[in-house]
């Protein structure tokens, strides 16, 4: 089952390499500044859950560059995955440059376009999401200029009220869609709110709506609406195919998953290295507004990665974690543009150049620890900025 056709593509595996503004290049030992890990293993381990658990197959959703971790990378390592049906991302950039990166299955533009860039999508064999009015005829116009026919989800709102169709108007629009020879609908979706009860109302006018379409013979294709939340806490709302997020790098959507989605592992680390280690006396301060004050004569590794890389933690109260040498320590002060500070103590036996995790799979470093003790989203805690390379690691 999938979203649509597909494109195939000569690709070369990203072994041990980063992608950086398209280019892959070997990543130096010796580097100083922040670079990301993606594990493929850990990556294949959580499709197998999610695909076990839901016994569908799955939209793998790739948006808002990979969560972080660059859809130009995760969208390549994930395309043989025979767990995954097809990719979906929110902006015609994302998807034409999944589509360069080499990925073959179908790809879904969850988000609206501009009439510039539909032979581009048209070419790259990009299903569209569509739930204006105008639809019909945008589609009508679209398929006349390319010559060939419009692949589409047609997006229904179930109450979300962000995109979509209203439900209560989406019959007639859908059947007019279904009718066009300018259009091919090959799937249908809807969003969930993540509210427990009104998502069971959600689901219940979706599968409803699908229901009114079959008994007049239109085909809507795979009906998709659970996202990472709704695959743990809804199975009566998996209807024909999923479409994980934040579960696919390991990383369950609220504290209520947490448990059931224990078999997930992050699939990614974020490492950094120590470029400094300060010898602090009792009284002495680090940072700006002399954010740390030791009790006692400590060490702090300086480590080159801060904000501006897509790491932030707040307040210097020791919550926040770095693993160095199989040990963790205390990140102290506030964390600047450039640098972020752990509090080693005496006798540990750091040095300058060793290298630091930051966001791992070890307990305390996961993305969902690091939200925990600062109050950000578990998604704002792996939101890596672009500049920071991704590198695939361990690939066979």
């Amino acid at each position: 089952m999938s979203c649509s056709g597909g494109t195939s593509s000569n690709r070369t595996p990203t072994t041990g390499t980063a992608t950086v503004g398209g280019p892959v290049r070997e990543i130096a030992q010796d580097r100083l500044d922040p670079w990301i890990e993606l594990d493929p293993a850990a990556f294949r381990s959580n499709l197998e859950f999610l695909a076990e658990r839901s016994r569908k197959p799955i939209a793998a959703v790739v948006k808002c560059n990979g969560y972080g971790l660059d859809h130009r990378v995760v969208g390549p390592l994930l395309d043989p995955a025979p767990q995954v049906a097809c990719f979906a991302v929110v902006t015609v950039e994302e998807a034409l440059e999944l589509r360069s990166s080499g990925v073959r299955k179908p790809i879904l533009l969850m988000g609206d376009f501009m009439a510039s860039a539909e032979m581009e999508l048209a070419d790259s064999d990009i299903t569209l999401a569509v739930y204006t009015p105008d639809a019909p005829q945008r589609l009508a116009a679209m398929a006349e200029k390319t010559g060939r026919p419009v692949k589409v989800h047609p997006y229904i709102d179930t109450g979300f009220h962000r995109l979509g169709m209203d439900v209560r108007k989406s019959g007639p629009w859908v059947m007019e869609l279904a009718a066009s020879p300018a259009v091919e609908i090959t799937g249908t979706m809807t969003e969930l709110t993540q509210e427990g009860d009104f998502d069971k109302e959600q689901i219940r006018r979706f599968a409803e709506f699908g229901r009114t379409m079959a008994e007049k013979g239109v085909k809507l294709g795979p009906m998709h609406a659970a996202a990472s939340d709704a695959i743990i806490k809804h199975p009566e709302g998996v209807f024909d195919m999923i479409r994980p997020g934040n579960l696919i790098y390991g990383i369950p959507a609220n504290p209520a998953d947490d448990e059931a989605a224990r078999p997930v592992r992050v699939a990614f680390r974020m490492q950094a290295r120590v470029i400094r280690v300060v010898e602090l006396t009792q009284g002495e301060t680090l940072g700006y507004n002399r954010g740390f004050a030791p009790d006692l004569d400590t060490d702090v590794a300086v480590i080159k990665c801060g904000r501006t890389a897509g790491y932030v933690y707040r307040g210097g109260e020791g919550k926040a974690v770095a693993l160095i040498n199989g040990k963790t320590y205390p990140l102290v002060s506030d964390i600047n543009s450039s640098h972020c500070y752990a509090d080693l103590g005496k006798n540990h036996g750091v040095e300058r150049l060793d290298e630091v995790t930051l966001i791992g799979p070890e307990e305390g470093l996961r993305p969902q620890d690091l939200a925990r003790v600062t109050g950000r989203s578990r998604y704002e805690s792996f939101n890596i900025h672009t500049s920071v390379p991704k590198i695939v690691v361990g690939v066979r």
